[in-house]
């Protein structure tokens, strides 16, 4: 019986935040990484082009693939699938972009935090600035042309990028 109200008490800590978590402890170096990036200066390195595709009913769910090519002229293919609060309804959409700080392109894969708002009526605009959380590599993208029926208010986005074969 101790044991139980003993994990019981842990866990009210835990769901309170009185203790740390290692959740806590990932924000946290992610958070020290982003502030290492906000001082960087911008450099335009390359521009972004993709299709992709959101649906969501409060939570969104968004994915799709692209192409970057680097100022350089190297061209790479990647795969993106994320997240966005606030999203309701469907959308498939093209994008394109500037891409910031690449120096290459496996400094292109990674996790990216936003923020984002669009709106769609049959067609629709938007638009989202990102940052790779890792690298420091930065990216603005546009929606070009978007089909479907949705909306989404300016809140947190993040997507998740890996490099195609």
């Amino acid at each position: 019986m101790r044991t139980l109200i003993g994990l019981a008490v842990f866990t009210a800590f835990m769901a309170q935040g009185a203790l740390p978590s290692r959740a806590d402890d990932q924000a946290a170096d992610r958070a020290a990484e982003q502030n290492d990036c906000k001082d960087m200066e911008l450099v335009r390195t390359g521009t972004v082009t993709g299709e992709g595709n959101a649906v969501g009913f409060i939570i969104g769910v968004r994915w799709g693939s692209g192409t970057v090519e680097m100022d350089d002229g190297r061209t790479f293919k990647f795969k993106a699938k994320g997240a966005k609060v606030l999203e309701v309804g469907a959308v498939n959409m093209t994008y394109s972009g500037v891409v910031y700080n690449l120096e290459e392109p496996e400094d292109f894969a990674g996790f990216y935090a936003g923020m984002g708002a669009g709106v769609t009526l049959v067609k629709g605009i938007g638009g989202t600035g990102f940052q790779n959380t890792r690298t420091c590599v930065g990216m603005e993208i546009k929606r070009d042309d978007a089909l479907g029926l949705q909306g989404s208010f300016p809140m947190p986005t993040g997507i998740d990028i890996v490099l195609a074969e």
